[in-house]
């Protein structure tokens, strides 16, 4: 079963247009050490993409006025 998971993980995240059934098939994992898998596989994705730090992205609002209407 862990090979399973691991291998549409993979097919999903190399894919250009994923499948829907293997998305649907990933979200419908309800047992933990199957879910643990997937957030194992998106947390390599994180570090691979942005390292081991944390972006954080906000915007800040101080007033509802708008001069450009």
């Amino acid at each position: 079963m862990q090979d399973t998971i691991l291998s549409v993980l993979e097919k999903v995240y190399t894919a250009v247009d994923p499948d829907p059934a293997d998305i649907e098939y990933l979200l419908s994992i309800e047992d933990k050490d199957q879910m643990q898998l997937i957030f194992d596989f998106a947390d390599r994705v994180r570090q691979g993409c942005v390292g081991q730090g944390i972006l954080v992205r906000g915007i800040v609002e101080f007033s509802n006025f708008c001069r450009n209407r």
